[in-house]
């Protein structure tokens, strides 16, 4: 009885085959759904080693050959990069996996590597200062943290860590020299309620008390050894089943119950027994409700009663003839249960599963399939034909078991049925139509079937509102109608060579048949003829329908259609291979809806509508509900706990319990719709890449550069049981308006994006409705510095600036110009005019003598000739090619050597050879030089000196200029200087005035009987 009990509990939470009970195999199993993943699905490896789910939801698989990332849909492959060992994988064979806030700590052949989760990168830098990090050639199991440690195990390593990942304790360095020999090959720890550590190793189970050990250079302190009766090799974490035992399993022995008190084996759990050819090592111990373990490991899965601990094998998969090798199991956020093994990964749930599943028995052995042909619903009864190769047969369903009713009358079996009377049925077969009475179960034939018609097969019967039978015939032969208020027959047919009681039909027959609400019977014959029909009960017609809007001109529905609904004015029909049509006889408009709008197949078998208007459609991917006004489609399969996706046609909907039953491969299902279409969550949006001008950038959005403006996303919903289905749809907020619907497509580009801000949006379909979007990243894209408003407006105020100053530059121009004009106006009017003034003066004078006359005559001679050297200097003074500085040099050489040879005096020019490239401003050049000479002419004149020094060179960099003339003349007294007295005094402050016009400084030093200095400072 323990036995059976056992499996028993097994079949129910399993709905899998016990190898010791047979007899089980025949229980439904509605709840369970099985998964399984492999390289084909995009797995690196099949041999999986370690699991863990994040808390964004990925579940992450390790195996011997690659990290994997897995949203519910794709799997995501990391591997070691060598020549980027800080930001991948530290090695290729994962061991352990563990999730720590947004950080997973990733156990390999080669040290520990940190995957931020938040980033989608790998920040092992975090561990570099670590004995066990990335760089190490150490083989780790595990990183775990327990209580407020951290703690890591290897080959040959057992460390404790502080929060930052320093060394803390290395554990090993607490055991005596004896027993280090002894433990190595640690695996991950377990700690029970009292903080007692528990570390599992080949060869011994070590016994730790954090709070006992402090950080020592030096600790004393030894780990205590637990001496289970045997020294073999720990292969799984201890499992703590209370505060007092802990389940222990060892190489090749059973599980055993330990009492830690005393350390002493309380139970074995019997699992070799079961499977000799397996050795007894458990990998991973599961706890899978309050009183059920399971075990993994080298000899399967195996589930233990915690009532009495014995263990029983289960199978993964009705496929699975032997055990495989099992290692690890976990449970993620959504109840399901992952399975790792060493040749395939496996996807467990059991789900509130609201659809109620009836297999269909085959009495046919070598049948491949078989189905439901139709439903009725007949006094609150609901009974279907069963299509199995040559045998037909009539069932009737009460309380979901299926009751075959035999119809002797059917011969070659059932194909249709109608509804008659009360008690009596309709039976269309594959050579037959009979009347049918469920109290007697006798039949009986029609008498008033046409002889020509009794042996063929009626594929579809309709009773109609004004009591006429309607009957269409196989391979062709049209529509049979029998009205039985007159006792007519009339035979419908697609020729026009019509025979007596025959009238024309549009189409060759009819799939399936329906009334409206107004009495008109509508006909869908798609395979051959593709036309939709509607007899007119006004009218006694039929007539074909030719939909207005333009639309429907390029629709095909020249297949299959097994079916046709009708909701009011709107005729439902599915069509083999096009999907699903929608025809409004108010508007006299057709739709089409394909998988492009959302449907799973465009193979669509069967339509059914509900009480609120929703169609609910068959196909050979899964079955699917359709909200017109919404404009969604909702779609099961077999993980929303569909025994197939496999539909056929027959459908019905029974208004009195309010069920929905639809026929798939060997098996009927019903269901409440409300109860079905339950509200799914909105999954998890996460954006896993973002590229930037084609290469990798962070997740995190930051400052990007002007022309940066070529984006590519990559983004995922989590969801481990749905994601498969998901649609989705994205916009980048900021650019456009509309969202860019992409399917099942996960990925979003964008090219030269304009400056701005953004927000990149998406959203997910999920059970059949769009959720709201969700900005994943946001981000601005800064304008050329050229192209901004502040520089536009800079270059304006800089073009103004410019305009003014060209202006302001005219204008001082124009007004050195006309002091130029002015200054040689007045140069003019001072010594030209007044020299020829004195002439005209000097020359009007008749009456004088001789001497007088010659002196006259001398007197005009120097003026003129004053006049004339006047004029060569106002000349040379506004000749701009005079502008260099060898020209003002060579002026003043021949000035100073005429002036002063002829005074006898005995003089030096000491001109600095870098003048001469000097460029001098028109009055820069006329005032030194004016300066020059009445510098030299006071000195001739009033100085008596013999020796003259002149000066003039550049003193820095900053183009200061200094000309100095020094005498060693009489000198005069300063004093007269400052009041402008005599011809001297009056020379001195005309020198002094020019010098302030250039902007210099007139420095004059003189003493009585030592000489004269007179300097000029000013700057280019």
């Amino acid at each position: 009885m323990q036995l059976k009990r056992s499996f028993n509990l097994i079949s129910t939470l399993l709905c899998l085959a016990s190898q010791a009970a047979t007899s089980l195999a025949q229980q439904p199993c509605n709840s369970l759904q099985f998964r399984s993943f492999t390289t084909e699905e995009g797995l690196s490896s099949n041999q999986v080693l370690s699991m863990a789910q994040d808390i964004s939801g990925f579940l992450w698989v390790g195996t011997n050959e690659g990290l994997n990332r897995f949203d519910g849909r794709d799997f995501v492959q990391f591997f070691h990069n060598p020549a980027d060992r800080e930001h991948s994988l530290s090695g290729n064979s994962v061991r352990g996996i563990t999730a720590h806030h947004e950080l997973l700590f990733i156990s390999t052949n080669h040290g520990v590597s940190v995957f931020n989760t938040r980033t989608q990168l790998f920040e092992n830098e975090l561990l570099k200062d670590s004995v066990f990090n990335y760089t190490s050639q150490e083989l780790i199991n595990y990183m775990v943290r327990l209580g407020d440690r951290w703690y890591a195990g290897g080959e040959k390593l057992l460390l404790e860590l502080n929060d930052d990942f320093s060394l803390r304790n290395n554990l090993i360095e607490l055991l005596s020299e004896e027993d280090k020999i002894i433990a190595s090959d640690f695996i991950k720890p377990a700690m029970d309620a009292n903080g007692i550590i528990y570390f599992p190793s080949c060869g011994a189970m070590l016994c730790y008390n954090p709070g006992n050990q402090e950080v020592s250079e030096t600790p004393t302190s030894q780990l205590e050894f637990i001496q289970l009766q045997t020294s073999a090799c720990h292969t799984a974490t201890p499992y703590l089943l209370d505060g007092n035992r802990f389940v222990f399993s060892q190489w090749s022995l059973n599980p055993m119950v330990v009492e830690m008190r005393n350390h002493t084996i309380q139970d074995r759990i019997p699992v070799i027994a079961q499977q000799p050819a397996f050795n007894g090592t458990t990998l991973n111990i599961f706890r899978f409700d309050e009183n059920t373990l399971w075990l993994a490991g080298d000899y399967g899965l195996a589930t233990v009663s915690l009532n009495d601990f014995y263990c029983s094998m289960i199978a993964l998969s009705d496929k699975l003839s032997t055990p495989f090798a099992c290692r690890s199991i976990i449970r993620d956020a959504q109840e399901n249960i992952w399975i790792a093994s060493e040749s395939v990964l496996y996807q467990w749930t059991q789900r509130t599963a609201h659809f109620d599943v009836l297999s269909i028995s085959k009495t046919n052995a070598q049948s491949t399939s078989v189905f439901a042909q139709q439903f009725l619903a007949h006094n609150r009864q609901v009974y279907y034909i069963q299509t199995e190769g040559e045998v037909k047969s009539v069932f009737g369903i009460d309380n979901e078991k299926s009751n075959l009713i035999s119809v002797p009358c059917a011969e070659g079996g059932a194909r249709s049925m109608a509804t008659l009377g009360n008690d009596e049925l309709v039976i269309g077969g594959w050579k037959s139509l009979n009347k049918y009475s469920l109290l007697t179960k006798a039949c009986s034939s029609f008498e008033w079937m046409p002889a020509a018609l009794r042996d063929k097969s009626f594929i579809s019967v309709l009773l109609d509102s004004h009591n006429q039978l309607w009957m269409s015939l196989a391979a062709g032969l049209g529509v049979l109608r029998h009205d039985f208020n007159t006792g007519t027959t009339i035979h419908f047919v697609n020729d026009n060579m019509l025979q007596l009681h025959q009238r024309l039909l549009p189409i060759a027959n009819a799939y399936d048949m329906t009334e409206d609400a107004q009495g008109n019977v509508w006909m869908v014959r798609s395979k051959l003829d593709g036309k939709l029909i509607k007899w007119n009960c006004k009218t006694d017609t039929f007539e074909e329908i030719y939909p207005s809007n333009s639309a429907a001109a390029s629709m095909n529905f020249n297949s299959e259609s097994y079916s046709v609904m009708v909701q009011e004015n709107i005729v439902w029909f599915g069509v083999v291979r096009e999907g699903l049509f929608r025809y409004d006889a108010s508007k006299n408009e057709m739709q089409q809806f394909t998988r492009l709008d959302g449907l799973p197949s465009n193979d669509v078998y069967s339509v059914e509508l509900d009480n609120d208007g929703r169609v609910w459609i068959g196909t050979v991917q899964g079955l699917s509900c359709f909200d017109y006004s919404k404009h969604t489609f909702t779609n099961f399969n077999e993980l929303n706990g569909l025994p197939s996706v496999e539909f056929n046609s027959a459908s019905l909907y029974e208004k009195h319990s309010g069920k929905m039953y639809f026929s798939c491969n060997g098996h009927v299902i019903s269901f409440r719709p409300d109860e079905v279409l339950q509200e799914a969550a909105t999954p998890n949006i996460f954006l896993t890449s973002v590229k930037v001008e084609g290469q990798e950038d962070d997740l995190l959005p930051h400052y990007f550069y002007p022309g940066e403006n070529h984006f590519d996303f990559a983004f995922t919903a989590v969801d481990l049981m749905n994601a498969a289905g998901f649609e989705y749809r994205y916009r980048l907020e900021g650019m456009e308006s509309e969202w860019n619907v992409v399917g099942k497509n996960k990925t979003a580009s964008y090219a030269n994006i304009p400056p701005g801000n953004y927000q990149f949006i998406v959203s997910v379909k999920a059970g059949g409705e769009w959720k709201d979007g969700l900005t994943l990243y946001s981000f601005t894209l800064p304008e050329y510095f050229f192209k901004t408003w502040w520089f536009i407006v800079l270059l304006c105020m800089l073009f103004c600036a410019g305009i003014y100053f060209i202006y302001h530059l005219r204008i001082r121009r124009m007004k050195q110009m006309e002091e130029v004009r002015s200054r040689i106006s007045r140069d003019l009017h001072d010594d030209i005019g007044s020299a020829l003034s004195s002439i005209r003066i000097q020359s009007g004078q008749q009456k004088q003598d001789n001497q007088a006359k010659s002196e006259t005559l001398t007197r005009i001679h120097h003026s003129s000739q004053k006049m004339l050297d006047d004029m060569d200097d106002i000349i040379w003074t506004i000749n701009p090619q005079n502008d260099k500085g060898e020209h003002l040099l060579t002026r003043m050489r021949e000035f100073a050597g005429e002036l002063l040879e002829a005074a006898g005096m005995n003089y030096t020019l000491n001109f600095d050879d870098e003048l001469e490239s000097v460029h001098f401003n028109l009055n820069q050049k006329r005032n030194v030089y004016l300066i020059f000479k009445e510098a030299l002419n006071n000195a001739v004149k009033y100085s008596e000196a013999k020796n003259i020094d002149v000066r003039f060179e550049k003193l820095d960099k900053h183009k200061k200029l200094l000309l100095c003339i020094k005498d060693d003349g009489i000198g005069f007294n300063a004093l007269s200087f400052g009041e402008g007295r005599g011809e001297a005094g009056n020379g001195l402050v005309n020198m002094r005035s020019r010098a302030e016009e250039i902007k210099g400084r007139l420095e004059v030093e003189t003493q009585l009987g030592i000489g004269t200095k007179v300097r000029l400072h000013f700057s280019l």
